[in-house]
């Protein structure tokens, strides 16, 4: 019983460093990484990926922290 509490808490400290350090990169979200999106009509946004390729836009992965 020792041994089942023990991995319990070692998988529930886990869990929770990885989210709260996918809380703090402000680059990512569920719909995936921000970049740049440039759209047909020639226009930019800074949006997830998913959104861009949705919208039929085109995107260069921005890697790191946009200044």
């Amino acid at each position: 019983m020792k041994k089942l509490m023990l991995m319990i808490s070692a998988m529930t400290l886990a869990l929770g460093i990885n989210f709260t350090a996918s809380a703090d990169a402000g680059w990512a979200t569920q719909a995936g990484p921000l970049v740049n999106c440039t759209y047909n009509d020639g226009t930019t946004d800074y949006v997830p990926t998913m959104i861009c390729t949705y919208e039929g836009g085109t995107f260069v992965r921005n890697w790191g922290y946009q200044n």
